[in-house]
């Protein structure tokens, strides 16, 4: 045979396989695979003969075509982890840390149902790791059940796995890799467990994660770093897990980050500049760890955090004056650390600070007076430092303060009297100073006040009629000063106390006040105002009486079940302007005692079963504008003295047995609110 005619079968082979590579390929570049060599069996003489150039050229011949052998299967590519990029640095921050990359492979598309089998086999692997037949609830668990009807299990309308909520339901065991290729999901939370070992890194591959939450677990090891590839997440809690180690830098490129709880745990080193890169946070929890260092200037960076929670752990340095630039800020909390230096008056600009807490460090200087000009704080906690000078009275315009503690630091001088301005506080600690003289007698002004401590002080002393002087019930601790004589208005107001507690003690009685529908502490050693109904003055007084009771919404009111005789006692209440019994089963008559109530607006005995006649006193009442009688058993005429009431706008005496305006009342009747009422 020629070396032509040698050729023609080669060349054959190729002229036919040459299409079927074309379509494989589609134009596409093909990564080159091993795969075995195809044998092809041509016959041919014994003779080799080696072609030339020349001879390479296909005949003119035309050729039956030979089926084409199919291309060789091989395994798709391994899963590509998605690529994250850092987040750029904000200005004046530390530049982001680069995040571990998974090692890249081009990712194969593959068919819905294998992605739902593929996320069915990560949460069998789930099952297996954490001991699901011991667990809380398993329903369908490991059956053909769709995915989601498995108990905590929540898919999209592909079948995908997008949530996974298994918290407080006795998982014990380790978390599988396998749950990194959950590549859908959107929340895992394994919470309140009895996880253990470490986080596996392979949780960093759930690109579409936005809620992360294994707090409560018992894990070993430290928090993965491969956790700041979840580009998408927005709250991430391992708190009171168990977890030792740094806290990665590269949590700092999580942008889209609002909550980080990091607390209690067993966290060591410096917190990480980087943190501040954190332009979406909202919360930052990371008390109760070992961390160490200065607090990073760069925190004041976030100016969306509203919670800042530092507290108990190993922190020095001085508290950086950058966080007064955290407009947002709600609660400071740094106590329980080894924090030196002053207290930054920069604080004062946190204008939406409502707690500031710094005590138990080693704080010295003064207490700025600048922290009087926060307008909405609630609680100051300076206690345990060492803190000198006198105290502000600028804290005195607080006034919406609940809780004042500057206990145990080293202030002088004597208690400033413009701490009376601040009318919300209920509990003031100025115990363990060098503080000297007498408490102001403005101090019992505060109406909410029931907790003072203020002993163990250079000579720190109350008066001592200052318990009795108090319009509430307040739980004092700390000496008296020597007895010497009380000031006569002060004698005033402590009598007249007294005389109002006696007069409702007889109204209780007379009027069978246990058998009432609302009698909360009547009787007891509580101050009046906080007896059901009763509403006192600054200095305590009785101001108004509300004997009524009301349904849940308070829309509407009814009876409070008060029976028996209105004791003539009541005319002693002379600061009382509302009183109110209405819808009961008073009887007798009405005292006319109540003409002494001199500064009475609002009379309303209506709905009783009250006889005999309207008692001619009332004409005395020249504060009335309200007056209702309407419903009782009243007789007689009316006395022609109620037409001196000249502030009286509303009156209403119908509905009684035989109650009557003479016709000579007609006429001033028809000038006020009239609510009805025969003439006589």
């Amino acid at each position: 045979m020629t070396r032509r005619n040698y050729l023609l079968p080669v060349l054959l082979l190729v002229s036919l396989l040459l299409p079927a590579l074309i379509a494989c390929t589609d134009g596409s570049t093909v990564t080159p695979v091993e795969t075995p060599a195809a044998t092809v069996v041509v016959a041919m003489p014994t003779p080799t003969v080696t072609p030339t150039l020349a001879d390479t050229a296909p005949p003119p011949a035309t050729v039956t075509p030979v089926a084409p052998t199919p291309p060789i299967a091989t395994a798709p590519p391994p899963t590509s982890t998605p690529t994250v990029n850092p987040t750029p640095a904000a200005t004046a921050t530390p530049s982001p840390v680069p995040t571990p990359e998974p090692e890249s492979h081009p990712a194969p598309l593959l068919p819905a149902d294998t992605l739902v089998e593929t996320d069915r086999a990560a949460l069998v692997a789930l099952y297996n790791a954490t001991n699901g037949p011991e667990w809380s609830e398993n329903t369908n668990w490991l059956t053909d059940a769709p995915l989601t009807d498995w108990h905590g299990v929540y898919t999209d309308a592909n079948g995908r796995v997008t949530e996974l909520r298994l918290g407080i339901n006795a998982l014990s065991g380790t978390i599988p890799p396998e749950l990194g290729s959950l590549s859908n999901l959107q929340a895992l939370h394994l919470p309140r467990n009895y996880l253990e070992g470490p986080i596996p890194e392979e949780l960093g591959n759930l690109s579409s994660l936005e809620n992360l939450n294994l707090h409560g677990n018992g894990f070993d090891g430290p928090i993965p770093p491969e956790l700041a590839r979840l580009s998408n997440l927005v709250h991430l809690s391992l708190n009171a897990a168990n977890l030792q180690g740094l806290i990665p830098p590269e949590l700092g490129n999580l942008a889209k980050l609002e909550t980080l709880y990091l607390m209690d745990n067993n966290l060591t080193g410096n917190i990480p500049p980087q943190l501040g890169n954190l332009s979406n946070l909202v919360k930052l929890h990371l008390y109760g760890n070992n961390l160490t260092g200065n607090i990073p200037p760069e925190l004041g960076n976030l100016s969306n955090l509203e919670r800042l929670t530092l507290s108990e752990n190993d922190l020095t340095g001085s508290i950086p004056p950058e966080l007064g630039n955290l407009s947002s800020l709600s609660f400071l909390h740094l106590s329980g650390n080894n924090l030196t230096g002053n207290v930054p008056p920069n604080l004062a600009r946190l204008s939406n600070l409502r707690g500031l807490y710094i005590s138990d460090n080693a704080l010295t200087g003064i207490i700025p007076q600048e922290l009087g000009i926060m307008p909405v704080l609630w609680q100051l906690h300076l206690s345990d430092n060492s803190l000198s000078g006198s105290i502000p009275p600028e804290l005195g315009d607080l006034s919406g303060l609940w809780q004042l503690d500057l206990s145990n630091n080293n202030l002088t001088g004597k208690v400033p009297s413009e701490l009376d301005g601040l009318s919300s506080l209920k509990t003031l600690d100025i115990t363990g100073n060098q503080l000297t003289g007498e408490l102001p007698r403005s101090l019992t002004a505060l109406a909410e006040l029931n907790s003072l401590k203020f002993g163990d002080n250079a000579g720190l002393c109350s008066p001592y009629w200052f318990a009795q002087y108090w319009q509430q019930d307040v739980l004092s601790e700390g000496p008296e000063c020597p007895e010497r004589q009380i000031p006569p208005d002060a004698v005033e107001v402590i009598t007249n106390r007294q005389a109002d507690r006696a007069v409702l003690t007889a109204l209780y009685h007379s009027t069978n006040g246990p058998e009432w529908h609302r009698s909360r502490n009547w009787l007891s050693h509580l101050p009046l105002r906080q007896w059901d109904g009763v509403r006192t003055d600054d200095n305590g007084r009785v101001i108004e009486l509300e004997l009524l009771t009301y349904t849940g919404d308070y829309t509407s009111q009814s009876s409070n079940n008060l029976t028996g005789e209105l004791p003539p006692e009541l005319g002693n209440l002379s600061a009382l302007t509302s009183l109110w019994v209405v819808d009961s089963n008073l009887t007798g008559t009405i005292p006319p005692e109540l003409g002494n109530l001199s500064n009475l607006v609002a009379l309303d005995l209506g709905g009783n079963n009250l006889t005999g006649t309207v008692p001619a006193e009332l004409g005395n009442l020249m504060e009335l504008g309200y007056l209702n009688l309407r419903g009782n058993n009243l007789t007689g005429q009316l006395p022609h003295s109620l037409m001196q009431l000249q502030m009286l706008y509303d009156f209403d005496f119908a509905d009684n047995a035989g109650l009557c305006a003479p016709a000579e009342m007609q006429d001033w009747l028809e000038g006020i609110r009239y609510g009805g009422g025969p003439v006589c």
